[in-house]
């Protein structure tokens, strides 16, 4: 770290672990990194699949048994309710500045 600036040397992290090269949210000037993005689309992703999981088993007869219908219920509720989340933080990062 450069002692006078009390900036980060190029190629060293900042000691508060933000990433200066990151672009700001506009609504909530929060800066989202790619990494970030990147991070909460796989999030998003396995959320969606094991919802459709949840699903199925609670759809097909002959899977039906396999768990306690309660816990996949409760368990499918909250990963779509996660899902809506971060679909809602993609909104707000992609969102134009006002």
């Amino acid at each position: 770290m450069s002692a006078a600036a009390g900036q980060p040397t190029p190629g060293e992290r900042s000691p508060t672990g933000h990433d200066s090269t990151a672009t700001p949210d506009p609504t909530t000037d929060c800066r989202v990194t790619e990494a970030m993005r990147g991070a909460a689309g796989v999030a998003l992703e396995a959320l969606e699949e094991r919802a459709r999981a949840s699903q199925l088993l609670l759809s097909d007869r002959t899977l039906y048994g396999l768990a306690d219908a309660q816990i996949v219920r409760r368990s499918l509720a909250r990963d779509e309710e996660a899902s809506r989340v971060l679909r809602a933080a993609f909104s707000l990062w992609s969102a134009e500045p006002t």
